[in-house]
């Protein structure tokens, strides 16, 4: 009886203690429940459970818009958009028959049935009847896709914003001293991998590397954006400009750990900035230079036909010292010459012209007066004519040579070498210079010495007019700026090019001339007697006056004077006839050019002629009968008045904007 009462009691524990375990296991698995609901609720995605038909059996949450009777028992291709449920199918049975996760990316319908793309995830489920049925995780990519698409847009603008403007990008790892270079950085310095930061030396210019290290210096303190212009060595040997921008990236401690930026390519602007500042400072001198040398002009007109008189009146014994002072006169006349080519107020008259037989009169002449240790050569003389004036050129060449046999004698070299060049510039060459027109035939003139070469800064001033590295009293600072205005009226283009212990070597482009002409030539033949031909000079220098009454009187012609317009106005109208007006055209207060209405109804049949030391303008010029250029010669100016005065037997004379030229009888 004990043992059956002890047997009920344990069952009776048995069954408490199943009864136990049982409701731990339900609260266990409905704790474990609202856990995976939890979970379920709170993944961004949907997830779905789909029978082995495809139809939906469980969805984690709705979409805006759907109701749960629409979702469950449904098919999933009625979500999907009709062009890509043929790739998801095939991705599910795949899942279905390999066992193997697989993954897919669909439209498919969103809140409201809006469109969106889901990324979707596949996995196979073993149902009981041993069929697979598969879970998806499909999570809406459309804000993703479209960031992705506009950062890919916004990517593809830079690229071209980039390429378009040439701009190089780079970044420098300060800490590990190494440095990155996209392709348009490399290309601009020239090289074929990056440069360490550290390595100054390799890429920045001697003169401007303890500027760039105070930069870098302050840069490296502070976030700020910093834009600075530089020099740069390139890896061929070349140098450059660039503009360079960029920014430090300072790491938790504050410790400078980075630069990135760009660089642009501005040596072309910056050489043509260059050239427009030394145009506008040439400009500048021209104009000062032209006001003095209209001075002067005015000053010889006195002195030179002066000296010519005393010439003829003193006593022999005195007549080698006003030679030697008329001497110094003319040389002082072709120095205000130069300085009026130099300021554009002299006008070369232009003609076809072989710049090899030029070449070769003036390194002749050279060659017989250089010292003789100095090897002066000319190479290429069979070139196509250019347009010019010969007397033009050929200073050019000399002033150029003159330059260069100066700078060789510096070095004391035993056989020095100088060589000018004559060929026709290359399309290559031409298309290298912006300067010159690349529709336009050029030919090329380069003059080469062994000299000790120049420094950058007086390249940069070689054309600069009294501009001089020689020593005083043996050079005029007029030659090379000279050479320059002259090839610049010609319409071409002079350079320097040097370095210290490499020599000079000057080229010069001049357009070739389109059509053959035939250059002026003037007659030598001595003036006639004036005859009595009547003039009136009207001029508000006294001194003119004076000088200009008295030899034209000498040479016979019957001369009146005036100081002013009101002068010459009163004068002709107290009917006193003239046969020639000599009239100076840049009067004060009534400049020629307002006074010539007036001459021409007081006098209509007399000639006028501008008397002037400044350049004409054509159109001004063909207002009147003719131009002479102050100072001239007492023979010179005879000739002229009575080359408009006195009638010819064949063509009327002509004349261009630097004076008059001879009728087609006299050449």
């Amino acid at each position: 009886m004990a043992e059956e009462g002890e047997l009920s009691r344990l069952r009776e524990e048995n069954e408490q203690l199943k009864q136990r375990v049982a409701r731990l296991e339900q609260e266990r698995g409905g704790a474990a429940t609202a856990f995976l609901h939890s979970i379920l609720e709170a993944v961004p995605a949907q997830i779905l459970r789909l029978d082995p038909d495809l139809r939906i059996v469980y969805i984690n949450r709705l979409a805006e818009g759907f109701r749960l009777d629409d979702v469950v028992g449904a098919s999933v291709r009625e979500f999907i958009a009709e062009e890509d449920v043929p790739h998801a199918l095939a991705v599910i049975r795949e899942v279905q028959a390999t066992g193997r996760r697989g993954k897919y990316s669909v439209r498919g319908l969103s809140d409201f049935g809006e469109i969106s793309v889901y990324d979707t995830y596949v996995s196979p489920i073993a149902e009981d009847d041993g069929r697979v049925g598969v879970c998806l995780v499909a999570y809406d990519v459309t804000e993703d896709r479209e960031r992705a698409r506009a950062l890919q847009e916004s990517e593809q603008m830079l690229r071209l914003a980039v390429r378009a403007t040439g701009l190089g990008l780079f970044s420098h790892d300060l800490v590990h001293d190494t440095a990155r270079w996209d392709e348009a950085t490399l290309a601009i310095f020239r090289r074929t991998e990056a440069v360490r930061p550290s390595d100054l030396a390799a890429w920045v210019h001697p003169l401007e590397r303890e500027r760039v290290l105070g930069e870098a210096r302050t840069l490296l303190d502070r976030d700020a954006f910093h834009v600075t212009q530089l020099r740069i060595l390139r890896g061929d040997g070349s140098e450059g400009w660039v503009t360079a921008a960029g920014a430090v990236i300072h790491d938790a401690s504050g410790r400078a750990v980075r630069i990135i930026g760009g660089v642009h390519d501005v040596t072309e602007e910056r050489r043509v900035h260059d050239q427009l500042l030394r145009s506008q400072k040439m400009n500048a001198m021209g104009n000062l230079t032209a006001g003095i040398a209209h001075n002067f002009n005015n000053l010889l007109m006195a002195i030179l036909p002066a000296l010519e008189a005393a010439l003829r009146d003193v006593p022999p014994s005195r007549r080698p010292m006003i030679a030697e002072a008329s001497d110094a006169a003319r040389r002082a006349t072709e120095l205000v010459r130069q300085l009026m080519t130099f300021a554009g107020q002299r006008r070369s008259p232009m003609s076809s012209q072989d710049l090899g037989h030029v070449a070769e009169r003036v390194v002749g002449m050279c060659q017989r007066t250089f010292d003789r240790h100095i090897d002066l050569r000319l190479e290429g003389r069979d070139v196509p004519l250019v347009r010019g004036d010969e007397t033009a050129l050929e200073q050019v060449l000399l002033n150029l040579l003159l330059n260069a046999r100066d700078a060789v004698l510096e070095t004391g070299a035993s056989a020095p070498r100088i060589v000018v060049t004559l060929a026709e510039a290359s399309a290559a060459d031409v298309a290298s210079r912006p300067e010159l027109a690349a529709s336009q035939r050029w030919v090329v003139m380069t003059v080469s010495d062994e000299g000790p070469g120049m420094t950058e800064e007086v390249v940069g001033r070689a054309f600069e007019p009294f501009f001089s590295t020689k020593d005083v009293g043996k050079g005029t600072g007029l030659g090379l700026a000279t050479a320059y205005a002259t090839i610049r009226e010609h319409g071409g283009l002079i350079e320097c090019h040097s370095r210290l212990g490499e020599g000079t070597r000057f080229v010069v482009h001049l357009p070739v001339a389109e059509t053959p002409s035939r250059p002026a030539s003037r007659s030598t033949a001595p003036p006639e007697p004036g005859e009595g031909i009547r003039v009136l000079v009207v001029d508000d220098e006294r001194a003119i006056r004076v000088v200009v009454q008295h030899m034209l009187e000498e040479a016979g012609f019957a001369v009146r004077v005036a100081s002013s317009a009101e002068e010459a106005v009163a004068t002709l109208g107290r009917d006193a006839e003239v046969d020639v007006v000599l009239l100076d055209r840049s009067m004060p207060g009534a400049p020629g050019s307002r006074l010539l209405p007036e001459l021409r109804r007081l006098c209509p049949t007399a000639k006028v002629l501008y008397f002037t030391g400044q350049q004409v303008a054509r159109g001004e010029a063909e207002a009147v009968d003719g131009v002479v250029h102050k100072p001239i010669e007492a023979a010179a100016l005879v000739a002229a008045l009575r080359r408009v005065v006195v009638p010819r037997r064949t063509a009327p004379p002509r004349f261009d904007a630097n004076g008059f030229t001879a009728s087609d009888e006299e050449r």
